[in-house]
């Protein structure tokens, strides 16, 4: 094997396919031992990326209109748990951080001015406060006190849920498990994306999430706040030893990622339902 092939095969992209590729064998495997048709798996994958159903050669758009609001959430969580790793640490509380985010909008939808892109923007723009907030005292239990952030955020999941429960349950017309419809002014959905999506749920959060991935990557790349959660990602020591302050990187990093987590919550609550969900526990 020459060195240019060599070097492609350890590249980040190489690596990369490979571990989808070898997910998808996993998958297939799995499915076949249930019993099941792994043909029928990449059936519904090509529908839901490309909106073809091979069976009945039909095209539904709807479908690349779901697909597309499914991602959001995910990505969205996933740039959390990202933001969290550059610095060294893993944020497994990203659950917790956006049943906060989600609960906190769902309150503000229901209790908020009902004044129009006022609404939606507060109940938003709380929910990724409470996300950061959510995250942010991991951080400072991980920076100051070195507790664990593996612990204290699988706990803080659990409190999230029950206080979730506990704040929908009081909010206007709630039942067990939903509470009164949002205002229209609070809603965050997109007439345009229904029309050319067959009324799918498509709605404007795929556009915050794509403010969320240039936030990310201005922060990590562009800004020496990056640069000090980047440094001490590698190494905390010789990061602390250049001057750059630890605990205030760490601290503030899971503030971030949890600001993440949260804002899917507020656009999951705000763009996929028209009421709130009452989780139950």
């Amino acid at each position: 094997m020459n060195k240019r092939a060599q070097k492609l095969l350890q590249s980040d992209g190489s690596v990369s396919v490979l571990v989808v590729l070898l997910g998808f064998l996993v998958g297939t495997i799995l499915v076949a031992l249930v019993g099941k048709n792994p043909l029928n798996m990449y059936k519904a994958l090509l529908q839901s990326f490309s909106g073809y159903n091979i069976d009945n050669g039909r095209m539904n758009v709807r479908y690349i209109g779901e697909t597309l609001n499914y991602s959001v959430p995910f990505i969205l969580c996933g740039l959390s748990m990202g933001f969290a790793k550059r610095v060294g640490l893993f944020n497994i509380g990203g659950e917790g951080q956006y049943i906060m985010g989600m609960t906190v909008a769902q309150a503000v939808a229901l209790l908020g001015p009902q004044i129009q892109s006022l609404h939606w923007m507060l109940a938003i723009l709380s929910a990724i406060v409470i996300g950061a907030l959510w995250g942010g005292v991991v951080g400072v239990l991980k920076a100051k006190y070195e507790v664990s952030e593996v612990v204290s955020t699988i706990m803080l999941n659990y409190v999230a849920l029950y206080l979730s429960r506990i704040i929908c349950l009081q909010l206007p017309g709630a039942t067990t498990y939903k509470t009164a419809n949002f205002p229209q002014t609070a809603l965050i959905g997109n007439t345009f994306f229904q029309k050319i999506t067959n009324n799918s749920l498509l709605n404007n959060g795929i556009f915050m999430m794509i403010i969320a991935v240039v936030v990310y990557w201005f922060i990590m790349e562009k800004t020496s706040l990056g640069y000090g959660m980047r440094a001490t990602g590698f190494n905390k020591d010789a990061a602390r030893a250049s001057g750059i302050p630890v605990v205030k990187s760490i601290s503030i990093s899971m503030a971030i990622s949890g600001a993440f987590a949260g804002l899917a919550g507020g656009i999951v609550a705000l763009g996929s339902f028209k009421y709130g969900r009452v989780i139950s526990g």
